[in-house]
């Protein structure tokens, strides 16, 4: 049995509905059609993700979690140019063929907050600082 199986009516359309408001329609300068989905928001109202629907019905039930990240250096660039869905190319946004969404949904999130588009919303007064 799958996860969405055991979820109850009220909980998928919740879930549906979730994934319609955050969900990526298009990007500049992409020179494919992809063959899966993306989104992105925050979890929390602090930490930015990008999620991607794996691009295999073998690798469905599989989720690669992506935290690599170190202060000020956002893990977001992996996308482009380690084993996203992307690389960029000379006319644009072009298809990673070895992307890892071949092996399983991948979800990346930035850390730690304060890196790339994740928020710090610690604030000090000037006495803290």
């Amino acid at each position: 049995m799958g996860r969405w199986e055991v979820l109850s009516d009220y909980e998928k359309g919740q879930i549906d509905a979730y994934k319609i408001d955050k969900k990526i329609s298009s990007l500049p300068n992409l020179q494919f059609t992809p063959k899966f989905e993306q989104y992105s928001g925050y979890l929390d109202e602090k930490l930015f993700y990008w999620y991607f629907t794996s691009q295999s019905a073998e690798a469905d039930n599989n989720l690669i979690i992506f935290l690599k990240g170190e202060l000020g250096c956002s893990p977001i660039a992996s996308i482009f140019k380690e084993f996203g869905p992307y690389r960029i190319g000379k006319n644009g946004v072009e298809e990673n063929v070895y992307s890892w969404t071949k092996l399983g949904h991948l979800l990346f999130i930035d850390l730690p907050t304060g890196s790339g588009f994740s928020q710090n919303i610690t604030t000090f007064t000037n006495a803290e600082v």
